[in-house]
């Protein structure tokens, strides 16, 4: 028998605030936007946005998991990343040298699609799991599958910046190996909560109060690590013990806040702010609009309109909603 699935409305808002740290920190990079604090506010706080989103996306997939929906899932994000790869298209394909380097990058997804482009494998590997592991293996089958996964994104990140390894063991962040021990965190997560229900969780005092000290001991981390001079700014090597707890306590914290649902679908808004707030950005930089707090507002309110507009248009709604109102979709 099925747990019983349960909707958290907190999360919903929780992906609306993490959608705005996404278009702040694309703003901030690519209008060129300077403000004290910047490196220890992007690389220790703002870093953390994508990791929580994966966190976010198993605790949904699990739900779609029980539903029996991962097929329908995982069809559904490849549709959605071959519209979006294709919207973006003119920006991204005029790079491409040739054919190779064209087919490489849809593998790996440009830009900010690689979420899709990772999610969808790692909802692979999920469908795998369930279909071939049997039912009491699941579970551990997963955590060990996400440990070893934390360990080789553990050591490629950093030995990208020392070398200790050799060049040969390097991949880049932006990837399923670095999403994938989040994914698995909300996935058991949820599955926890289904058995348990949300009254097992640490008091919401408790939790809250660890939000702040671990998102400051991440910007300590990365004054150290620049202080230190071992390592340039772009992609700094993350300490692994806050880089996979404080996505997790963030997301605990927010289970503890009990709000009421939404009239707008949160989560519908927050994939549209994901998906179209690169665009926008883009559009901006490109006649020389780099006015930051402009450029950010309306990378976030120009989808947040459209989220709400898209229920009122039949066949666009009946299309888009299909995919995106899934708490698995990749917000």
């Amino acid at each position: 028998m099925s747990p019983p699935v349960t909707r958290y409305p907190s999360l919903d808002y929780l992906r609306v605030v993490l959608a705005a740290g996404v278009v702040f920190a694309h703003s901030v990079l690519m209008t060129g936007y300077e403000f004290r604090w910047k490196a220890e506010i992007g690389y220790g706080v703002l870093r953390l946005v994508v990791p929580a989103f994966a966190l976010l996306s198993g605790f949904g997939l699990f739900h779609t998991a029980v539903r029996g929906r991962l097929s329908t899932w995982l069809r559904g994000l490849v549709v959605l990343y071959g519209i979006w790869a294709a919207i973006y298209l003119p920006v991204w394909g005029r790079q491409m040298p040739d054919a190779v380097a064209f087919l490489s990058e849809m593998l790996k997804g440009p830009m900010h699609l690689w979420y899709i482009v990772a999610l969808t494998q790692i909802v692979a590997i999920l469908w795998v799991v369930r279909h071939l592991v049997p039912a009491s293996w699941e579970i551990p089958t997963l955590v060990g599958v996400a440990v070893v996964g934390a360990m080789a994104a553990t050591l490629t990140q950093y030995n990208l910046h020392y070398g200790f390894l050799g060049p040969q063991f390097t991949a880049r962040r932006a990837g399923p190996l670095y999403l994938l021990p989040f994914v698995v965190q909300g996935y058991v997560l949820a599955r926890w909560l289904a058995r348990r229900g949300p009254d097992a969780l640490p008091s919401a005092g408790t939790l809250w109060a660890l939000v702040p000290i671990l998102l400051g001991l991440r910007m300590i981390e990365v004054r150290w690590v620049t202080a230190a001079g071992s390592a340039p700014l772009k992609d700094l090597p993350e300490f692994p013990l806050l880089l996979y707890l404080a996505p997790l306590v963030i997301v605990l914290a927010t289970l503890r806040i009990a709000l009421p649902a939404s009239r707008v679908n949160l989560t519908c808004a927050s994939v549209l702010i994901y998906l179209m707030h690169m665009g926008i950005i883009i559009a901006f930089v490109t006649f020389g609009i780099t006015q930051i707090w402009l450029v950010f507002a309306t990378s976030l309110l120009l989808p947040f309109l459209a989220a709400l507009a898209l229920p009122h248009l039949p066949s666009v709604g009946r299309l888009g909603g299909k995919w995106v109102n899934s708490p698995a979709a990749p917000s």
